[in-house]
């Protein structure tokens, strides 16, 4: 049995590495970004004898010389252009900075390129609030939250199996559904400390929430590209975030994936070395601690990533020094891997631009 959650932990972090590899390799600039960055890929065409128009000025003279041929000649007298400016005009698509890009909507007929280089294609917050997206595209996506809850679960199972083997000895012997029932029969709720060190229970379980936080904020369309601010919208989709969280604390304590039903927590009393009490490994602390202050870890990442990452991300494309920033959102980083995609990967955001217009977001 020991053998086969061993396989089990090892074939999900081998589909983890693939899919973390596979979106580094394709987290190159998007299109939208490449025509924010470049000229118009449509350069201006030479008709003979005249001068290069851009494409809109190109069909405003093709048709006016077709409507002066159509036209009878008349004489028109002579006018004195020595005053007048002869030289070209400029009407080639310049290049604009990201600031400009950010802040403008695209539109195709301005001279300008203004595709918006911050803000990424599909559904939006924006859009959800609107009502300019349907709202079963706005709603959570619950088979994907799922899966990635269900991967983080199997590694923090392996995790406790490779550590304890008191547990590795509970699940490969007696009668697994007997046991499970008793323990969580045997569950302490009316006392706040389980046995457990500091470590694990204002350390560990908060980190555990501020994840299982992350991954419904990134499967939530109607939060997951907010920023921390005074706004209603961000703090509650947060609050979402900490009801999902507290979900997961009670499976992971007492559901059938759980301390519980595979190491059997609660079943036999025991000395705890960390709190110098005996204890059965039961209590309060664990339901409380995982959503809430996991959630306030969460709120503290999100301040952490829009006031240092994102000015220290638009100064780089380096993904070594990217990934050395994800250490400052630990959480999120655990997150963004559970759905396959890089540590420093933002739905709020492009990480990632062309060279040349480095740096960007600095202010």
């Amino acid at each position: 049995m020991r053998k086969v959650l061993y396989v089990v932990a090892l074939i999900a972090a081998l589909m983890i590495a693939q899919r973390a590899r596979a979106q580094v390799l394709a987290e190159a600039p998007s299109a939208a970004m490449v025509n924010a960055a470049a000229p118009d890929s449509n350069p201006p065409r030479r008709i003979a004898g005249k001068r290069a128009l851009p494409p809109v000025e190109l069909e405003e003279s093709s048709s006016r010389d077709t409507a002066a041929r159509e036209t009878p000649s008349r004489e028109t007298p002579s006018r004195d252009t020595s005053s007048r400016d002869t030289s070209p005009r400029d009407t080639s698509p310049r290049e604009i900075t990201p600031r400009e890009a950010g802040a403008r909507p695209a539109d195709p007929a301005h001279p300008l390129v203004a595709t918006p280089l911050y803000v990424r294609p599909g559904v939006s917050s924006r859009s959800c609030a609107n009502g300019e997206a349907p709202r079963s595209e706005c709603s959570e996506q619950w088979r994907p939250l799922l899966r990635q809850s269900f991967q983080f679960l199997l590694i923090q199972h392996a995790g406790n199996l490779a550590m304890d083997g008191t547990m590795r000895y509970e699940i490969s012997h007696g009668h697994w559904f007997g046991k499970w029932i008793t323990s969580v029969a045997n569950q302490r709720i009316t006392r706040w400390n389980d046995g457990d060190s500091f470590l694990v229970d204002y350390i560990g379980h908060p980190m555990m929430g501020a994840v299982t936080d992350f991954l419904y904020i990134q499967n939530d369309p109607r939060g997951r590209d907010l920023t921390i601010g005074r706004n209603r919208a961000y703090w509650m989709s947060r609050v979402r975030a900490m009801a999902f969280s507290a979900v997961y604390s009670a499976q992971w304590e007492i559901g059938p994936m759980s301390e519980a039903s595979i190491g059997n927590t609660g079943k036999d009393v025991y000395f705890s070395k960390a709190s110098k009490t005996v204890t059965n490994g039961t209590g309060t602390v664990d339901f409380v601690m995982t959503p809430v202050a996991g959630t306030l870890w969460a709120v503290g990442e999100d301040l952490i990533d829009r006031q240092v990452i994102w000015r220290l991300e638009g100064r780089t494309n380096n993904r070594l020094a990217l990934l050395g920033m994800s250490v400052l959102n630990p959480n999120r980083t655990v997150a963004n891997v559970m759905r396959g995609k890089a540590p420093w990967y933002r739905d709020s955001r492009a990480t990632r631009v062309p060279a040349r217009m480095l740096p960007f977001q600095t202010k």
